[in-house]
């Protein structure tokens, strides 16, 4: 049962409901001060997940054929044209003023894209099916649940129904998760989940505002880690 998936959009239907309602209790200095926060969670999680890697050099090696890859496609640029495309529907599902700002819809393509297609969810739904560990989206439940509180302010009612895309996303990587997971080893799980924590540490960057990666770019490599390093053993 994907236990991770279903407490991660919980998590966020509910705190999107919270900021909604409760919105202006939340003081400024929280809205600006929790996402310095969080990054610093996403980069320990990611160092963590990092000290368990086996193969170097499969990792290395997947991680700069992923970006080159992602770069090329430009993965980014397309996870954002398709969140463009699903701000119209949600806003029509809260029933959002027609005269929202444009400013408020680019605020909301960022939303979309932070809670559906962030490398901590793909990664933590994943990991769960192939390890059975739900613990990283529980963890990522809990920074969504108040993020999404703080986003659902200023945005309203519709942040809350960007859990049904988030939870499509997450049982969609849960999937693939299972199929993949006859052809693993442990050694190989804990190469990805290694990859994964490098893509964690680079979300951590971005959230401290230290550097600017674009992590979306990277997801490419968490398809080839495992090939690669079971192939250079």
């Amino acid at each position: 049962m994907p236990v991770g998936p279903l407490i991660n959009a919980t998590a966020t239907f509910i705190g999107g409901l919270v900021g909604a309602s409760l919105g202006r209790f939340i003081p400024d200095i929280l809205k600006r001060k929790l996402p310095l926060t969080f990054g610093l969670v996403a980069f320990s999680l990611g160092i963590k997940m990092v000290i368990g890697m086996h193969n170097k050099t499969g990792v290395v090696l997947a991680l700069l054929i992923g970006v080159i890859i992602g770069e090329m496609l430009q993965i980014e640029r397309i996870i954002k044209n398709i969140a463009t495309k699903a701000k119209k529907p949600l806003a029509r599902i809260s029933k959002a003023n027609s005269s929202d700002t444009d400013d408020t819809m680019n605020e909301l393509i960022t939303v979309i894209v932070l809670f559906c297609a962030s490398a901590f969810g793909i990664i933590g739904a994943m990991s769960e099916s192939m390890s059975g560990d739900p613990s990283m989206l529980v963890l990522k439940s809990i920074l969504d649940g108040v993020t999404a509180a703080i986003f659902g302010a200023s945005l309203g009612i519709m942040v809350a129904f960007i859990a049904i895309p988030q939870l499509i996303v997450l049982l969609l990587m849960f999937t693939i998760g299972r199929f993949i997971l006859p052809l693993t080893t442990p050694l190989l799980i804990q190469d990805f989940e290694a990859l994964g924590g490098i893509i964690l540490i680079a979300t951590g960057f971005n959230l401290l505002q230290i550097r600017s990666f674009s992590v979306s770019n990277m997801l490419p490599g968490l398809v080839l880690v495992m090939p690669l390093c079971a192939l250079l053993g």
